[in-house]
């Protein structure tokens, strides 16, 4: 997944531009990537796009949403407390 390294203001902590990653059983991984201020869309629209990876194979998308900011801090949040997620540096 591409990694969008624009930082949101320090009280947008939770829903940061970047990379987010939870280990899956058989080897693979789950990764969130989180993007802000999309061209053509709405000011303080964030897309936050969810894909699975497995080893030695291309990784695939498999949800991608568009929030206002509140909501996928919320979302954010939730990933990174309750789903396993963690934030982690782009590989390339």
């Amino acid at each position: 997944m591409v990694h969008a390294n624009r930082p949101v203001p320090s009280h947008h902590s939770d829903a940061q531009a970047g990379l987010a990653v939870a280990p899956r059983l058989h080897g693979g991984c789950d990764s969130v990537n989180v993007q802000h201020d999309l061209d053509g869309c709405a000011p303080g629209t964030t897309e936050i796009r969810q894909g699975s990876h497995l080893l030695l194979q291309t990784p695939f998308l498999k949800h991608r949403q568009r929030l206002p900011l509140a909501e996928a801090e919320r979302c954010c949040r939730h990933l990174l407390q309750d789903d396993c997620y963690q934030n982690r540096e782009p590989l390339f």
